[in-house]
C-alpha cells in the first residue's frame, strides 16, 4: 500500500464506504460476528480471510490482496496451525505501510507475547473493548493511519525512564522480567522478556532483580498493556532505587 492509500484509508467516520477491512482470527464464530457488526456501521467491505497460512509472508499478503486495512487476533494456533502471532502479523502489515488493529484476549499474552512488538504497533485494543462497541475499530485503524503518516500520538511518545527490576520468572519456559517504571503509576508492574535487555539478561535474569536500568517508555500510554519499551540500555543504572522513589 502507497503513502497515498495509507491517507485514502484515514478518512472521517462518515466515509466508512471507502475502507474494506479484513478480518484475521481462528475463531471463525467471532470473525463472523465482527464482520456483521463492521458492515452494519457502514463499512463498505468487511472479509474474513480464511487462517489457513503457516507462513506470515503469506498471511500478509492475503491481507493485502483483499483489503486495505485489517483486524487481527493475537492467538492464531487455536483453531489454525499459524507459525506466527498476530502482534507479528500487524508489524508486518505496518511496515508495508497498511493499517492494522491488534486484538486480544488475554491480559497474560501482553508481556511476553505482545510487548516486545508494541513499538511498532499503533492500534492495540483488548476484545473486551471489542465486545462493548466495534466502532473502536475504525477508531483505532484511524489513529494507526494518522501515526503511519505524522509520526507517534502523545500516547505512544517514548522518554527516556528508570525502570526498577523487580523479580523474574519463567512464563512457558522463557525468562521474564517483572518491571516498575519511573513517572508511571507505580504500583503497576509491567512485565517484559528478559531478552529484550540483552544476551547476558536473558540467560542470567535473576542477576538483574533489584537493579535500575533505562529504556525508552511511552509514559502517556492510556492503558498499561499499551506500555512498551525500546531501546533498553543493558548496562545497569550507577543509582539506588531509594534515589528514584520507586519504593
Amino acid at each position: 500500500m502507497t503513502v497515498g492509500a495509507a491517507e485514502e484509508a484515514a478518512i472521517g467516520l462518515g466515509d466508512l464506504a471507502e475502507l474494506t477491512i479484513a478480518i484475521y482470527d481462528d475463531n471463525r464464530e467471532e470473525a463472523l460476528s465482527l464482520e456483521i457488526e463492521l458492515g452494519d456501521l457502514g463499512v463498505g467491505g468487511v472479509v474474513v480471510l480464511p487462517t489457513e497460512h503457516r507462513d506470515l509472508g503469506d498471511a500478509l499478503q492475503a491481507v493485502r490482496d483483499h483489503a486495505n486495512a485489517a483486524v487481527c487476533d493475537h492467538v492464531l494456533r487455536v483453531h489454525a496451525d499459524a507459525e506466527f502471532n498476530g502482534a507479528e502479523m500487524i508489524e508486518g502489515l505496518v511496515a508495508a505501510n497498511t493499517p492494522g488493529v491488534l486484538v486480544t484476549a488475554f491480559a497474560a499474552d501482553v508481556g511476553m507475547d505482545i510487548r516486545p512488538h508494541l513499538p511498532s504497533i499503533p492500534a492495540f485494543i483488548r476484545r473486551s473493548q471489542l465486545s462493548e462497541d466495534s466502532l473502536v475499530v475504525v477508531e483505532e485503524l484511524q489513529n494507526c493511519c494518522v501515526e503511519m503518516l505524522r509520526g507517534r500520538p502523545p500516547h505512544r511518545e517514548a522518554f527516556r525512564t528508570p525502570i526498577y527490576i523487580e523479580r523474574s520468572a519463567t512464563i512457558n519456559g522463557e525468562h521474564a522480567l517483572d518491571a516498575r517504571i519511573g513517572s508511571w503509576q507505580l504500583d503497576e508492574v509491567v512485565q517484559f522478556p528478559a531478552r529484550m535487555l540483552g544476551d547476558h539478561w536473558a540467560d542470567n535474569p535473576e542477576e538483574a532483580v533489584g537493579q535500575i536500568f533505562f529504556a525508552h517508555v511511552n509514559l502517556g500510554a492510556r492503558r498499561p498493556e499499551e506500555l512498551f519499551l525500546e531501546a533498553l540500555e543493558p548496562e545497569p543504572a550507577d543509582i539506588q532505587e531509594a534515589e528514584l522513589h520507586f519504593s
